[in-house]
């Protein structure tokens, strides 16, 4: 494959004529990287399957195994791949999204039509970036995305540079918004009566 194309923005104010080339490197179900408010993410259109089996070839993951977040601008999406949520449920999310959390909700069968491999949960994110709702606005899809993690280290990569050397020839698109963080977010799992935390990271509950 050719080698990615990589555009520098500015994660608060990104400007039309590169949402519009985001938008359409997504809509033709390519995969890109991009910056949220914790680190690095891949990722692709939530409806394209071609590019779901291409984002679990490079995370080596089987798709009936596969874990990865779901990005969304807010919560007009959920219906498509969530089961129903009690009050509790919705006023929790309401309260720490948009924000570093990733928080883990089962999934309903409009979503297992559409993804027939599909996992019985999913988990949501909402990232405090106009960047990232601005793409998922102009898609007007959520992405399925999957943080990037140093090789054989429990580390993520957060330096634009090094993202850019390491996955130029396998991805299509590489967003630089700058160095970041090396915190992910923090992943709750909201399948239960209690909420339990499967992974301390930024965000804070």
């Amino acid at each position: 494959m050719p080698y990615a194309k990589v555009i520098r923005v500015d994660m608060f104010k990104p400007d039309t004529r590169n949402l519009s080339i985001i938008a359409d490197y997504l809509n033709q179900g390519k995969i890109i990287i991009y910056p949220t408010d914790t680190v690095y993410t891949m990722g692709c259109r939530i409806d394209h399957i071609e590019g779901f089996k291409r984002l679990c070839q490079l995370k080596q993951v089987d798709m009936k195994k596969a874990k990865f977040s779901i990005v969304c601008r807010d919560f007009s999406h959920l219906s498509d791949f969530s089961a129903q949520l009690d009050n509790a449920t919705f006023r929790l999310l309401k309260k720490y999204l948009p924000g570093p959390f990733t928080f883990i909700l089962p999934t309903n069968r409009h979503f297992h039509k559409i993804m027939p491999n599909a996992p019985k949960t999913i988990g949501i994110r909402v990232p405090d970036v106009p960047l990232v709702q601005e793409i998922i606005l102009k898609t007007e899809s959520p992405i399925f995305s999957a943080s990037i993690l140093i090789e054989d280290e429990d580390q993520y990569d957060s330096k634009a540079d090094i993202i850019i050397e390491k996955f130029y020839e396998k991805v299509d698109l590489i967003i630089d918004g700058g160095n970041l963080g090396e915190i992910p977010s923090t992943i709750v799992d909201l399948t239960s009566e209690i909420p339990e935390i499967i992974r301390q990271g930024k965000g804070i509950l």
